[in-house]
């Protein structure tokens, strides 16, 4: 009987030992599992939101690649435009020539010669002077021009205005939809169909004079911003086209300072 008990208390006490084990290896192999599904989880997840950076980024650099070339389309077409404006206006100049002094006809000469150089200068980079037209007679010392348009032109600024009987130089300090306000330096009227040119003082720059800044005006470049956006290459299409020192405008910085000088706007 008392062998009976003990292997009895053996067995029982086997059993125990072994459902215990048995316990401990399903409790142990649950939190594998668990900590495996959870492993599971956060790589599933950070893989989703590696896929879904992915594709924010690509829609990103998709939407940046369209926007530059719609920016480019834009400056093509703005470049376009300006340069057969360009040629319509220099066909009126030339037809004015005979009516000029001599002295006077020699220098539209010169810069007419210019302005047929414009189409050699990359535009589309350089960019184009916001530009509009009087829809309306301009009366001297007017502080508001109506141009139809302002959407180009900034909220401050300067331009040139210009019709047949010469232009000048004006500032303003607002604007509305269609017009320009807080304009001063009107010394005499304008007719209806002058031009309305944002313009900067390009003589600030080092090595810009009158007569090289009437240049720069007769090949289409009138503001820092344009300026500041040539590149080396362009620095040399427009130092042939207005037949200045060759290398000049590199030497002399011009692009680095025009973006000073915009910024400063």
């Amino acid at each position: 009987a008392e062998a009976k008990a003990k292997a009895d208390a053996k067995a029982e006490k086997e059993a125990a030992e072994k459902k215990a084990k048995e316990e401990a290896e399903a409790k142990a192999k649950a939190e594998t599992d668990e900590k495996l599904r959870i492993a599971e989880e956060k790589a599933a997840a950070a893989e989703a939101k590696a896929a879904a950076a992915e594709e924010k980024a690509a829609a990103e650099k998709k939407a940046k690649e369209e926007a530059e070339d719609a920016a480019r389309v834009a400056a093509e077409k703005a470049a376009q435009e300006r340069l057969e404006q360009m040629e319509k206006e220099m066909e009126e100049r030339r037809k004015k020539l005979e009516q000029m002094d001599e002295a006077t006809r020699k220098k539209e000469e010169e810069l007419l010669r210019i302005s047929e150089k414009a189409k050699s200068i990359d535009f589309t980079t350089l960019g184009v002077a916001a530009r509009s037209v009087a829809s309306k007679p301009v009366e001297k010392g007017a502080t508001e021009v109506s141009i139809g348009d302002t959407s180009g032109f900034e909220e401050v600024g300067t331009a040139w205005v210009q019709d047949d009987e010469g232009g000048m130089n004006i500032s303003w300090t607002g604007k509305t939809a269609t017009a320009l306000t807080g304009v001063k330096g009107l010394k005499r009227g304008f007719a209806a169909a002058a031009t309305v040119t944002a313009s900067d003082d390009l003589q600030r720059i080092k090595g810009v004079g009158p007569f090289i800044e009437d240049k720069l005006n007769a090949l289409g470049i009138y503001t820092f911003e344009q300026v500041g956006n040539m590149t080396s290459e362009i620095e040399e299409q427009v130092n042939i086209a207005i037949e200045f020192f060759p290398g000049r405008i590199k030497r002399d910085k011009w692009a680095n300072q025009a973006r000073k000088f915009a910024k400063e706007k």
